[in-house]
């Protein structure tokens, strides 16, 4: 296994395509941009997975079924975002 960072996207659900069997890791902001860390599995088959920020005071879907990841402080903690994996 190795690790790998991605970049997220702020409140828009962000999609990365991933060996069945990788694990998230970490979820911070690192160039003021937020990241994901992800232990990527040695597995030859692949999935899509969706992360997704919302913000504090934000409104999300209920319905679906997330896994919260973390919470990350943008632009020296003006911004407040708590990120989800989005289990389809």
């Amino acid at each position: 296994m190795n690790i790998y960072k991605y970049r997220l996207n702020h409140s828009i659900e962000t999609e990365i395509v991933l060996p069945i069997g990788s694990v998230v890791l970490n979820v911070e902001v690192q160039e003021g941009e937020p990241h994901i860390w992800i232990m990527v599995a040695d597995n030859p088959s692949k999935e899509s997975r969706f992360f997704h920020g919302i913000m504090t005071g934000g409104q999300f879907d209920w319905k679906r079924n997330w896994n919260y990841i973390g919470t990350v402080h943008a632009l020296s903690g003006r911004f407040v975002v708590h990120y989800f994996e989005v289990i389809k």
